[in-house]
């Protein structure tokens, strides 16, 4: 039988048993909590990648949107200041051929018919330009409204 001093006979007595049972049940409690808690706080991450993909996904959409439409704008725009120039084009030339003694009364006359005929164009076309800004404000709600529905989601230092 060998010998029960020193350690190895230290370490098999009922109280060294007893007190390597506890540390062990004490290390597995720790382990365990600290297992579940990078488990939850990893959890909460995903979640939180999740929402802010959806979201991220969502605005860039909305983005893209915008900038089609500032671009339809900016031709809308572009439409209204050649009308605007060619209404000021069609006065002008009414103007001098008015101013002019020497027009006659057949120039003068075609000269506003053209006036009348320019800005009647640019009446209807600047009607249909208006007609074109409104869809282009209801397409700016509706973008608003998906962004409103798709908010950037707390950061996780706020949720975790």
């Amino acid at each position: 039988m060998p010998d029960k001093k020193g350690l190895w006979g230290a370490l098999g007595t009922p109280t060294a048993v007893r007190i390597i049972s506890v540390s062990m049940l004490i290390y597995l409690l720790i382990i365990g909590g600290l297992t579940y808690g990078y488990a939850r706080v990893s959890g909460c991450l995903a979640s939180y990648a999740d929402q802010s993909a959806v979201s991220t996904a969502a605005r860039a959409d909305a983005a893209a949107e915008d900038r089609r439409l500032n671009d339809a704008e900016g031709r809308i725009d572009d439409s209204d200041r050649a009308r605007y120039r060619a209404d000021q084009a069609a006065m002008a030339r009414l103007l001098a051929k008015l101013g002019n003694p020497e027009s006659s009364r057949e120039e003068r006359a075609a000269e506003f018919a053209n006036l009348l005929k320019v800005t009647t164009e640019t009446a209807r076309i600047l009607d249909a330009n208006e007609a074109q800004r409104e869809q282009i404000r209801a397409e700016r709600a509706r973008i608003d409204g998906e962004r409103q529905r798709n908010p950037v989601p707390p950061p996780p230092s706020q949720t975790c």
